[in-house]
Order: C-alpha cells, then sequence, then structure tokens
C-alpha cells in the first residue's frame, strides 16, 4: 500500500469525525425542546426557527464553502466549520432569549454547511479516480447516523444528567478536542494534476457556479437531497417532541427511537454506494431509493394520523433505510457530471441547496401548521407530496456517466487539464 494509498484512509477517519460534530451543532439540543421552550417562553413556530435558521446559515455556508475549498483549502473549511461549532454551541449554553438563542443557532448553521462540503470535497478529492470514490461517499455518509445516534441519545442522557446548558457546554469542548485533531492530521489533497487543475480554473467563480448549475445532474442531485434534509430536520426537530407529548415516551427513548432514522439509513447509505460503484447503475438505484422513501413517508404519515405510534417508531428506520440509500447516489452523480475544479462547487450547491430548502422550509412549514391546526399530520403529509415529486420524479431526468474514450484511456483529469491549459493560453 503506497502512502498516498495509507493517508486517504487517514484523511477519512479524521473527516469522519468533523462529520459526527454535525449533530451536536444541528441536533444535540431537540430532547430539550421542551425545557429550552419553557426557559426562553418559545412557540412552537420559534422554536421550529431555531431549527430552520440552522439550515438557512448552513445552506448558504455550504455553497460559499464549495467555493472556498478551491481557495484556502478544504482543511481550512473544516476548521473554520469546527471552530463556529465550538462558538454556536457555547452561545446557545448561555443564551437567555430567543434572539440569542436564534443568533447561536446561526453560527451552529455556519458549522453544519462547512462541515459537510469540506470533509466530502476533501474526501471525493483524494479517492478521485479511484475505485472506491462511491465507498467513500457512501462511508462518510454512515456519519450521519453515528451523529444523529450522538445527539439524539447520548445528548439526551447527558442533558438529562446535568441539564440542557451544562449539556450543550460539554458538546463545544467534544466539538474543541475534534478541532485539534483536524488541525493535527488532516492534509489537503496531494499536489499534482488536480492542483495544476484548481489553479488554472480559480479565476471566473460565477463562471463555475453556473457551469454546475447547467448539468442536469446537479440539479437533480440538490432536489434528492432537499427530499434527505427536509425529512431529517423535520423528524429530528419534532419526532421526539411528539414521542414525547403525545405517546408519552421519555426523552432518552423518544431521542434514541428517532436516531434510528439516519442509525440505521448508514446501512443502505454504504451499501447502495458501494453498488454503485461496481454495476455502474446509479440513475436506477436513486429513481428507486425515492420512490421507496415516498412510500415509507406515505405509511408514516397514516399512522401519524391514527394515533398507531407503535408503528410510527416501526417506520422510522425504514424511512431512513430508504432516503439514505439515494444520497451518496445524488452526489457521486453530480460530482462525475462535472470536472475537477467544479467538485466542490457541485457539492456545495448540491449538499446546500437541499439544505437550504429542505432542512429551513420542512421543520418551519410544520411548526407553523402546528400552531394553526394543533396537529403534525399536515406538515408530514406536505413532506410526503415533496418526497414523491423530488425525489423519484425528478430523479427520472438524472443521467449515469459515461466516460468519454480518451478519459478511459488517460483519465478524466487528464482531459480537463489539457482544456484548462488551452483555455489559460487563449486568455
Amino acid at each position: 500500500m503506497t502512502t498516498d494509498s495509507r493517508t486517504r484512509w487517514v484523511i477519512l477517519a479524521v473527516s469522519y469525525l468533523s462529520i459526527i460534530t454535525i449533530g451536536l451543532s444541528w441536533l444535540g439540543w431537540t430532547v430539550a425542546l421542551n425545557d429550552i421552550a419553557n426557559d426562553l417562553s418559545l412557540n412552537y413556530t420559534q422554536a421550529g426557527l431555531l431549527s430552520s435558521v440552522t439550515a438557512l446559515t448552513g445552506g448558504i455556508s455550504l455553497v460559499l464553502g464549495g467555493i472556498a475549498t478551491d481557495k484556502i483549502g478544504c482543511k481550512m473549511v473544516i476548521l473554520l466549520g469546527l471552530a463556529a461549532g465550538f462558538g454556536g454551541l457555547i452561545l446557545f449554553a448561555f443564551a437567555d432569549s430567543f434572539p440569542v438563542a436564534i443568533v447561536a443557532k446561526l453560527i451552529c448553521g455556519v458549522s453544519v454547511g462547512l462541515l459537510y462540503v469540506g470533509p466530502f470535497t476533501m474526501v471525493f478529492n483524494w479517492f478521485r479516480n479511484t475505485r472506491h470514490s462511491g465507498t467513500a461517499v457512501g462511508t462518510l455518509l454512515t456519519g450521519d447516523g453515528v451523529y444523529s445516534l450522538v445527539a439524539l441519545y447520548l445528548c439526551a442522557l447527558l442533558i438529562i444528567s446535568v441539564g440542557w446548558r451544562p449539556g450543550l457546554a460539554i458538546q463545544a469542548g467534544i466539538v474543541l478536542v475534534i478541532f485539534i485533531v483536524s488541525l493535527l492530521l488532516l492534509k489537503n489533497p496531494p499536489a499534482g494534476i488536480a492542483e495544476e487543475s484548481a489553479r488554472l480554473g480559480r479565476a471566473r467563480v460565477a463562471g463555475q457556479i453556473l457551469h454546475c448549475l447547467r448539468r442536469t445532474n446537479v440539479l437533480t442531485g440538490a432536489a434528492y437531497l432537499v427530499v434527505n434534509w427536509g425529512i431529517v430536520g423535520l423528524i429530528s426537530s419534532w419526532m421526539p417532541t411528539i414521542l414525547i407529548n403525545d405517546a408519552g415516551w421519555s426523552e432518552s427513548s423518544a431521542g434514541l427511537l428517532v436516531s434510528l432514522l439516519a442509525a440505521t439509513g448508514i446501512l443502505t447509505a454504504f451499501l447502495f454506494g458501494a453498488l454503485s460503484d461496481k454495476y455502474k447503475r446509479r440513475k436506477k438505484l436513486l429513481v428507486l431509493a425515492g420512490f421507496a422513501t415516498f412510500l415509507s413517508m406515505a405509511i408514516l404519515t397514516l399512522a401519524l394520523a391514527n394515533g398507531w405510534y407503535g408503528l410510527v417508531v416501526v417506520m422510522l428506520p425504514v424511512v431512513g433505510l430508504c432516503v439514505y440509500a439515494g444520497v451518496p447516489l445524488a452526489i457521486v452523480l453530480a460530482a462525475e457530471s462535472v470536472d475537477g475544479r467544479h467538485t466542490g462547487i457541485a457539492n456545495g450547491i448540491v449538499l446546500g441547496g437541499g439544505f437550504l430548502v429542505g432542512g429551513f422550509a420542512f421543520p418551519y412549514v410544520a411548526g407553523v401548521i402546528k400552531d394553526t391546526t394543533g396537529s403534525f399530520v399536515g406538515g408530514i403529509l406536505a413532506a410526503t407530496v415533496g418526497t414523491l415529486v423530488l425525489g423519484c420524479l425528478v430523479q427520472l431526468l438524472a443521467r449515469d456517466f459515461v466516460p468519454s474514450t480518451r478519459e478511459k484511456r488517460y483519465g478524466p483529469e487528464r482531459n480537463e487539464l489539457d482544456l484548462l491549459r488551452s483555455e489559460h493560453a487563449s486568455e
């Protein structure tokens, strides 16, 4: 095994740690929603905004972070994300009013955005042109399950033991430790063709964004991530409260059950990523995942409407298995549709667009509907309809990547580098 080969797996492991901190910045407070709402005098719409504003700045920072990976490097983006996570959690722990809590969650959103696009771009660039790109992305996606388990169960135990304010402060300390580990061990991709490609293509950022937006797979990928982020944000934000208030579960039990959505989803995220590497049929698997997600969400909605909380709990991991199956496929299809100099921007659009729309709209709309109707069913029904449209029907437009004859012989980065050099010489 070469040095670069060993290093890329170390990079994957450290990037995995940074992904886990997303759960602390995004979800680590949700199991204490009742206590936080009482302390800060929040209604359901305001409580929904605490999740939604995280997605707002998270989506923006995902897009800008994708651009920043080419400017300052993936490592710096990850370190900035961890620093924002630490600051946001500390501020939230000491918040004494709704406006201060909102500012804290806005900062946490910056962390969430940077800690998605940074690690994913880092890992994809290290594994680009290897036979393990889908496997690597699928492995990184399993971090969603782990951070959900940590944020919704372990953090629940922590908060029950010490209270929500000290609990958030301890979570901030964990982020600080991972910051130090990342500072010491992370490395940007090695110099070479990829670096020269990025150097020649750094100008005209607006043009690079338009280049990505013209790629069908980037747009379909963003649509699928709207579904993923929306479902994860909606269920993680509100389902613990539903199970605690309506079904009579304890905070720790409700958090553990809700965490199963992402914790089980890591299985299909890894499996479908690996299968797509082997069979190169990413589109078919993606459409299948989208349709399965719609069916599982429809059953979940029916169960919630009728108060069948046992079936609701059963469907949570089923929804996770379905929705996460398509995520690595959507990300890799988008990344394969652009050349190396656009990978970070494409990742930013796919992940950021999905987070900005799905992560913001789904929890907020559900909170508004709850305040209006007294029920969460309408919000989850709207999410189910959105899943059918964006997660299934829109994905029929996606295209499997077919390398050109030159790319098969010399590799895609060599092909793109020749093009970049010719463009650079003509300027």
